[in-house]
């Protein structure tokens, strides 16, 4: 398992050290730091930055890449048009939910969570059965 500073990190990611820092910031991810306070990418950061970098390259936005975090293990095996098929379907079921009356943040964003799980795992086993039959 390989450590990498964030200039480093940036470099293979093919983006600046301020968008790095940004999306640890925006994203609530967990980067290590060493005893001097930098920044420590692990192999497992590396994957999932490139994660973000691909979702953003498809028009997902940081908000939405958030509540997509817990199922980058799957996201990761959908081609490019298993990917853009679900971002119509997640924006079309985001976008359908009558969310008017609810007024709690923490209400919205629980209802976002259930509504991307039920996609995620939804596309995902329907991707798993037209590969099995």
């Amino acid at each position: 398992m390989s450590n990498y500073i964030i200039s480093d990190a940036a470099k293979i990611i093919d983006v600046e050290n301020h968008v790095l820092r940004n999306w640890e910031e925006e994203l609530c991810l967990k980067i290590p730091r060493n005893d001097m306070g930098h920044r420590i990418y692990t192999d497992d950061n590396i994957i999932q930055l490139q994660t973000i970098k691909r979702l953003k390259y498809y028009g997902f936005s940081l908000k939405h890449i958030k509540l997509l975090i817990p199922y980058f293990h799957k996201i990761n095996t959908l081609s490019t048009n298993e990917l853009l098929s679900l971002k119509d379907n997640f924006y079309n079921a985001i976008h359908s939910k009558n969310t008017s009356n609810i007024s709690d943040d923490n209400l919205h964003y629980d209802k976002l969570k259930s509504i991307i799980h039920y996609i995620i795992v939804d596309y995902v086993n329907t991707m798993i059965k037209s590969i099995s039959i």
